[in-house]
């Protein structure tokens, strides 16, 4: 495949190796000045075909400019606040760093160094991560198309690790309070979510039709996602659907509320416009009132810890189902789960009391078994 000769120089003989790419266009590597050098040259490259790796001599000096702007337009998959998410790294993080070098030119010594920079600078771990998604992306496409053989991101050592954030619970009293200090549909709104395990986005979806009143079942079909000024309807995070419990009361609570809509209504409407809702700020000017969002001026009428979040209610809802005996199985259809080891990963501050269950089950069981064997005392 390829062979090796000598040509005469100024300085000596030296040696050359010369192949035909893949598609068959002449190519040749010049220069050594030893045999065995030219041999070692020519042994990788006969390996890097047979493997289909073999990356022609002057590929790498495209630019990850070029082949990332391809990339974005391929990320067509992602869900629409991803994708906005994925756009602004690109054009803010990656971009003005890497755009211009060439992918032969880029080292993993490199990237690590940028991940540091990075995280030096004060960037959270979630976008310090994303970046480098971005850019590892962008190299695997530089990998598949032949323009470098490897990927330099694989096995840079230094990712930050993502804090998993403390879950807040509230009991049923602290809901309650919390539900009556939002006020008006706000109000079934912070029940619906601290019951049923809701996101926001499939909350901001519900219509009417998806409320089961006889049964006391929601159906969650699909999630709204804001995204710039935008909403974009989609099937829940999970991609599929799911039945959640709606408790006694709430079901009737929400057959009066809804005793006007028609059932292709939105439960739950923006109070100054028509249409969905929008997820409220910690801070700034409810689109119901003035001074503040009506989540923040709730929680601090209600005194539940200020730093709670939206997603909160979601973790209240895994809390008080589990409190009540739900099964892990349940709760990880309820909640949408893709699995019960995501469940029991997520929420496994929750079965720390089924411990004090197994154990004092272990030592109730010890004693039966010893009395009825052997007629032991197990007290000694």
């Amino acid at each position: 495949m390829a062979h090796i000769s000598t040509y005469a120089t100024p300085n000596g003989k030296k040696y050359r190796v010369r192949w035909r790419d893949e598609n068959k266009k002449q190519r040749e590597k010049r220069g050594f000045t030893r045999k065995r050098d030219a041999i070692d040259f020519k042994s990788e490259l006969e390996g890097d075909f047979r493997s289909g790796t073999y990356v022609a001599p002057n590929a790498g000096r495209t630019t990850i400019a070029s082949v990332g702007a391809d990339w974005m337009l391929r990320q067509t998959h992602l869900a629409p606040s991803t994708l906005r998410s994925v756009e602004t790294t690109w054009r803010v993080h990656v971009k003005p760093r890497w755009g211009e070098r060439s992918m032969s030119s880029i080292k993993q010594l490199d990237i690590s160094r940028w991940i540091a920079e990075l995280s030096n600078d004060g960037k959270s771990a979630t976008v310090v991560l994303r970046a480098f998604g971005v850019l590892r992306g962008i190299l695997d496409d530089a990998v598949s198309a032949k323009l470098i053989k490897t990927n330099p991101a694989q096995g840079v050592k230094n990712l930050p690790k993502k804090r998993k954030g403390e879950h807040i619970y509230l009991d049923h009293a602290s809901v309650q309070r919390l539900a009556d200090a939002a006020g008006g549909q706000w109000r079934l709104l912070v029940y619906l979510a601290c019951y049923t395990g809701m996101r926001w986005g499939e909350i901001t979806a519900l219509r009417v039709s998806d409320l089961d009143f006889d049964r006391r079942r929601v159906k969650i079909v699909r999630n709204a996602v804001e995204s710039g000024s935008k909403f974009h309807v989609g099937t829940p995070k999970s991609g599929k659907t799911r039945t959640a419990p709606l408790p006694g009361f709430l079901a009737n609570e929400f057959k009066e509320f809804c005793s006007e809509k028609t059932p292709s209504s939105l439960v739950f409407e923006a109070p100054r416009r028509s249409g969905f809702i929008l997820r409220p700020k910690p801070k700034g000017r409810s689109e119901g009132g003035t001074g503040g969002s009506w989540w923040a001026l709730a929680k601090e009428s209600s005194g539940v810890p200020a730093q709670m979040r939206i997603h909160d209610m979601r973790h209240t809802a895994a809390s008080l189902a589990v409190q009540s005996g739900a099964h892990v199985k349940v709760l990880q259809h309820m909640l949408g789960h893709a699995s019960a080891a995501m469940t029991l990963d997520t929420y496994s501050d929750l079965f720390d009391d089924d411990l004090d269950q197994v154990s004092e089950a272990l030592d109730a069981h010890r004693s039966q078994q010893l009395r009825m064997e052997c007629g032991q005392d197990v007290g000694k």
